[in-house]
C-alpha cells in the first residue's frame, strides 16, 4: 500500500472505528484476494467491532498496492459511499496536513501523532465535537516528545506494578511516580483509581514542586488503552527506532551526568 494511501487511513481511523460494517467488508476483502483466509479469521474472532476494525486496518497496510482501492470498493458497495469520500479527501489534503495518525482510546480522549515545527509530538489529549460534528482538541492533555513516549513505554511494567500496589494498599506508599523528561511525571495514587500523566513545575524561590493543569488522568481501562496504541504509534512514527532517551546515553552512566541535564533534573535537585 502506497504511504499515502496508509496515512489516509491513519488520519480517518475515528470514523472508520464507528462506521464500518467490518463484518461485510472483510468478507468483499476476502472474495477479492486481499485477506487470507487466516487472516480473515483472525480479524472476525475479535470480540467486539472496535477490535476487529482496528485489526482490519492495521492488515490491510501490508497487503499491497490493491488493498486501499479494494477495501473503498467494499464500502461502496454497503452504502458507506460518504466513508469512501472521506478517505479519498483526506489523500487530497495529506501533502499539507502535519497529522499522522488519531487512536481512540474511550471517552473522546486520544492519542494523537502530529508535527509542530519540524517536530514530532504525540499526545494524549481530550477531544470535543464543534458544530459541525468534527473532533477538535481541548487543553485537557499533554503533549510528550519521542524522549518521554519511549520512557512512558520502558515504564509500563512499572507502572502496572503501582497500579496493583495502591489497588492492593500492600505498601503504605500514598503515591507512586515516574519521570518521563522536561517535568513530566506519571503518577498513580491510592485516591484517585487514576494514571495520571501530568506536567509539574517549581515554585521560584522554593523547593515546592506542585503538578499544573498541563496534563491527563487516565481511568485504569483507557490507560490499557493506551497501552494498545503502542504499536501503531511506532508504525506511525519511525523516527522512534533511532531515538535513544538521554537516561540511556553514555554520559548519563553516572550520577554526576544525569544531575547535570536539565531533562532528567528540570528542577536542579538529586533525582
Amino acid at each position: 500500500m502506497q504511504e499515502e494511501h496508509r496515512q489516509s487511513l491513519k488520519r480517518n481511523y475515528v470514523q472508520l472505528v464507528k462506521e464500518t460494517p467490518t463484518d461485510l467488508v472483510v468478507d468483499h476483502l476476502y472474495q477479492n484476494g486481499i485477506l487470507t483466509d487466516e487472516m480473515r479469521e483472525e480479524i472476525l474472532q475479535n470480540s467486539n467491532s472496535y477490535s476487529k476494525t482496528r485489526q482490519l486496518i492495521t492488515t490491510l497496510q501490508r497487503r499491497g498496492p490493491r488493498a486501499f482501492e479494494c477495501f473503498c470498493t467494499a464500502l461502496t458497495d454497503e452504502g458507506k459511499s460518504s466513508l469512501v469520500h472521506l478517505l479519498k479527501e483526506s489523500k487530497i489534503k495529506s501533502e499539507v496536513s502535519k497529522d499522522r495518525a488519531m487512536l481512540p482510546i474511550g471517552g473522546d480522549i486520544f492519542v494523537v501523532v502530529n508535527e509542530w515545527r519540524d517536530k514530532v509530538l504525540i499526545h494524549i489529549r481530550k477531544y470535543e465535537k464543534n458544530s459541525a460534528e468534527v473532533y477538535v482538541p481541548t487543553k485537557k492533555g499533554i503533549a510528550l516528545d519521542l524522549n518521554q513516549w519511549q520512557l512512558l513505554e520502558m515504564y509500563v511494567n512499572e507502572i502496572e506494578e503501582a497500579i496493583s500496589q495502591m489497588i492492593d494498599d500492600v505498601t503504605g506508599v500514598p503515591e507512586m511516580t515516574f519521570h518521563l523528561g522536561r517535568g513530566v511525571y506519571v503518577s498513580v495514587n491510592k485516591t484517585y483509581p487514576t494514571v495520571d500523566v501530568r506536567q509539574r513545575w517549581k515554585i521560584p524561590e522554593t523547593n515546592q514542586i506542585v503538578s499544573t493543569k498541563k496534563g491527563i488522568s487516565l481511568t485504569y481501562d483507557k490507560w490499557e488503552a493506551l497501552k494498545g496504541t503502542f504499536p501503531d504509534v511506532r508504525e506511525t512514527v519511525p523516527e522512534i527506532e533511532t531515538t535513544t532517551p538521554c537516561i540511556l546515553s553514555e554520559d548519563h552512566q553516572n550520577q554526576e551526568g544525569m544531575l547535570m541535564c536539565s531533562n532528567c533534573n528540570p528542577f536542579a535537585e538529586p533525582l
